[in-house]
């Protein structure tokens, strides 16, 4: 019995861990393009308009992916609820 109880909190363990890279990847990259956004408007930018386009793109990409992992975890936090 405790073998099984150790087994799945280990396995639930690594399920939060990777979850939690996921939030933590997705951020880290939504910073650091919305910093090189930033440079765009900055006079002194040598950004070009070609580059920039990728930036924002970019961007916007990485806001659609969190936002859609925020709301898989919710569901998931929901229906783990139910299920106690």
């Amino acid at each position: 019995m405790i073998d099984n109880n150790t087994e799945n909190f280990t396995e639930l363990r690594k399920q939060l861990d990777r979850e939690l890279n996921v939030g933590l990847g997705l951020s880290k990259a939504e910073g650091n393009l919305r910093f090189l956004a930033e440079q765009l408007d900055s006079k002194e930018s040598k950004i070009g308009i070609t580059e920039g386009d990728a930036i924002l793109d970019a961007l916007h990409a990485i806001q659609v992916a969190r936002k859609a992992w925020q709301d898989m975890s919710h569901a998931k936090l929901i229906a783990d609820r139910k299920k106690t």
